[in-house]
C-alpha cells in the first residue's frame, strides 16, 4: 500500500466517526422571499488533537476553526466538548467541497456515514447542475442599485463570478427534500 493511500484510509476512518456532511435550505425575509442553499463539511477534534486536524486540512482544504470554553455538561453554544476546546475544518467553498467528494469517491467511507456522504454528495452534484443553467439574478453581491440619503444613485459593487444565482422554486423546493431525506438518514429507530 502506498503512503498516499494509507493516508486515504486513515482519513476515511476519521471522518467515518467525526465528520460531518451538512446540507441547508433556508427560506428567509418577508414572505419567505429569499432563498439560501447551503453544502458544508466538518471534522471537530479536541485541541490537543490538532496535528491531526491540520494533516485533515492538507488533503481537503477548508478553514480551520478554534471553539473554546465548553459547559462541563457535553457540548455548548461556546464550541468544545465536555470542557475541553475544539479545532474544526470546516468546508463550504465549491472548490473544496468536490475536492472532498473526489477523495471520498476514492477512499470510501465504511460505517453507515457513507449513506450521509453519497446523499450529500448526490444531491451537490444535482444542485449545481441545476444552478448552472439558471439566469443570473438582477441583484449582485454587495451594495444594490439605490438611492443613497443624498438622491444618488448608488453604483452595483461585485464581480459576474460573485454575483448572486436566482434560484429556481422548484430547483429550491427540491433541495429542502433533500435536505429532508439527509436529516432522516441520521436517524436510527428515530433516534439521532
Amino acid at each position: 500500500m502506498s503512503g498516499k493511500h494509507c493516508r486515504g484510509c486513515w482519513l476515511a476512518g476519521l471522518v467515518d466517526g467525526e465528520g460531518t456532511f451538512a446540507l441547508q435550505a433556508k427560506r428567509r425575509g418577508p414572505g419567505n422571499r429569499y432563498k439560501r442553499v447551503e453544502f458544508s463539511f466538518k471534522i471537530a477534534l479536541r485541541a490537543d488533537d490538532r496535528d491531526t486536524i491540520l494533516e485533515a486540512q492538507k488533503i481537503l482544504g477548508g478553514n480551520l476553526g478554534y471553539l473554546s470554553n465548553a459547559g462541563r455538561e457535553g457540548r455548548s453554544a461556546g464550541g468544545g466538548y465536555k470542557g475541553h476546546a475544539l479545532y474544526q475544518l470546516y468546508i463550504n467553498r465549491r472548490d473544496h467541497l468536490h475536492r472532498v467528494i473526489e477523495f471520498f469517491r476514492e477512499h470510501p467511507l465504511r460505517s453507515k456515514k457513507r449513506q450521509d456522504f453519497e446523499i450529500w454528495a448526490e444531491a451537490l452534484e444535482w444542485y449545481q447542475a441545476q444552478i448552472e443553467s439558471a439566469p443570473y439574478s438582477k441583484v449582485r453581491h454587495g451594495v444594490f442599485d439605490k438611492k443613497s440619503r443624498k438622491g444618488k444613485r448608488m453604483p452595483l459593487v461585485g464581480t459576474p463570478r460573485k454575483q448572486f444565482r436566482a434560484i429556481p422554486d422548484p430547483v429550491f423546493e427540491e433541495m429542502e427534500k433533500w435536505a429532508a431525506r439527509l436529516r432522516e438518514s441520521r436517524t436510527f429507530n428515530g433516534v439521532k
